[in-house]
């Protein structure tokens, strides 16, 4: 999987990565780029890597990142997003998995002061494709609408749940999602990933991306 890393460049992220760098480079408020006509389709990919080339082809969609105006975000209404959250786990020799991906879905009511949220990600596989059974629920969400939006980051929400491996190891996730709705129309959230998971007690970090589109 390749690695992804969401830096902060003027308060704010950009996409970027080995496979991508060319692509995925951008700074908020700079200038936009239009997402492609026809709309991704929505997930239906069941590997690793059906799921990682699904994952970087939407993101390249939105790159140069553009970000939608918070004055067109809605104040009434819903809308359903489905795409995808991968991350890496930081403790590589541990004989735990080192590396997710998993089919996410979010759909987001709006109101005026902020949004409410419901959705979870599963259909996890690791790095050697093997399935992960376990969902992570999203939950605490936070739509910040007074945001500079050259330099914050507007949209946050938390994704915990258990995920256990082929090896039968419980893996419990703490993570919380920051990212932007995207396009000029709302059209996609994305973003990065970052927190801890737990196994038996001992604690390592994550990080990662989501991206899923409407």
């Amino acid at each position: 999987m390749e690695k992804f890393i969401w830096t902060k460049h003027v308060g704010r992220g950009f996409f970027t990565g080995p496979i991508l760098a060319g692509l995925l480079a951008g700074c908020g408020g700079g200038s936009a780029t239009t997402p492609m006509d026809t709309p991704m389709p929505k997930p239906t990919s069941s590997t690793e890597a059906a799921m990682q080339s699904a994952q970087a082809a939407m993101i390249s969609d939105y790159s140069p990142i553009e970000y939608t105006p918070l004055a067109l975000i809605p104040v009434s209404g819903s809308a359903v997003y489905d795409g995808y959250l991968s991350g890496n786990l930081l403790n590589s020799n541990d004989g735990l998995t080192d590396t997710i991906i998993g089919e996410m879905s979010l759909t987001v009511g709006f109101t005026n002061s902020s949004v409410n949220v419901l959705g979870s990600a599963s259909n996890f596989r690791d790095e050697d494709v093997a399935p992960m059974t376990g969902i992570l629920t999203f939950s605490n969400r936070d739509l910040d609408r007074g945001a500079d939006i050259t330099s914050d980051i507007t949209l946050k929400l938390n994704a915990n749940g258990t995920l256990t491996d082929a090896d039968e190891n419980d893996l419990i996730f703490g993570t919380q999602l920051q990212g932007d709705m995207l396009g000029t129309d709302y059209n996609a959230v994305g973003g990065f990933v970052y927190g801890v998971v737990t196994h038996n007690g001992a604690e390592q970090n994550i990080d990662g991306k989501f991206i899923a589109e409407r």
